[in-house]
């Protein structure tokens, strides 16, 4: 049967650092195996940490660590010992206090999770509750319940304040963020197929619209400038509308609408002002050619 030294791989002569870092790999090595699948295994794990608890006890005490060096001397002598000598008994482990389980009340309305300590995975050193990364190797140690937010043990599968499962409930929300995603992709297609749907009766209203402006704008220097512009518009616009109707076209209806409605407007009004050119220009040649007769 392996002493304490070999149970912490560790020379007798180690000194107590040695120790103390040998303790805390240990430790930490059997304390990560306390939530492993196998019962067996956890069994093992909680009886190992008990027999770890009481080598750093024995170890770390100057006059206990010398009685058990005396010990494992007297031992070792075996058959060459003499005859008469009384057996020295051999230290037995006696498992320490179990601690209480029960959560103190001030620990109850914190929002950290209580458990004796919280080992870092990456480097085993052993971190204070609550710590969220680890205070030599920076390793995340903490994380928050995806339910109740409260800080938990990055390796606890269970939160022990609401009792969510946290692989079930991140799947959960998985789930739904890949259902949300896969909603908005497919609005994103309609959307997409709307628009080319459209695309014809927006392309005819916008050049509409267009022309309908400078056409107006033209207007202002001379009025039958805008003419060739409005004509355009109202062309487009009546393509606008021979296309039929369907879901979303309303605005690009209506724009081709007003184009439509401005530029026959301005082509009657133009036209009616050229009509009345013609005609006082028709009644001065008649006045005239009426007067060169002598009538």
């Amino acid at each position: 049967m392996s002493n304490y030294y070999e149970t912490l791989k560790i020379s007798q002569s180690a000194t107590s650092v040695e120790i103390q870092t040998a303790y805390e790999t240990a430790y930490n090595y059997w304390r990560n195996l306390v939530n492993h699948h196998d019962p067996q295994m956890v069994q093992k794990a909680n009886q190992t940490l008990m027999a770890i608890e009481q080598i750093r006890t024995t170890l770390s005490d100057p006059v206990k660590r010398a009685n058990y060096d005396a010990s494992l001397s007297i031992g070792s002598i075996g058959g060459l010992a003499d005859a008469t000598a009384q057996p020295v008994a051999t230290p037995m482990i006696t498992p320490p206090t179990a601690r209480s389980s029960a959560i103190p009340a001030s620990m109850a309305q914190s929002n950290i999770a209580h458990s004796d300590s919280w080992s870092c995975a990456k480097c085993y050193s052993v971190n204070a509750v609550g710590t969220r990364f680890c205070k030599k190797c920076g390793n995340q140690l903490g994380k928050d319940c995806p339910k109740c937010n409260t800080l938990l043990e990055a390796s606890a599968q269970f939160c022990s304040v609401c009792g969510v499962s946290i692989r079930d409930f991140e799947r959960e929300a998985e789930i739904k963020t890949a259902e949300a995603e896969a909603l908005r992709i497919a609005e994103q297609r309609r959307l997409m197929q709307v628009e080319a749907m459209l695309a014809p009766v927006k392309k005819h209203a916008d050049l509409a619209s267009t022309m309908m402006g400078i056409g107006c704008l033209a207007s202002l220097c001379y009025g039958v400038v805008g003419i060739p512009f409005w004509t355009i518009s109202l062309i487009n616009a009546q393509k606008a509308l021979s296309i039929s109707q369907m879901y979303g076209d309303e605005k690009y209806r209506q724009k081709a609408k007003t184009a439509r409605l401005v530029s026959g407007i301005s082509l009657g009004l133009v036209g009616l002002v050229l009509a009345f050119y013609v005609i006082a220009f028709v009644f001065q040649l008649f006045v005239t050619a009426t007067q060169g007769t002598g009538y």
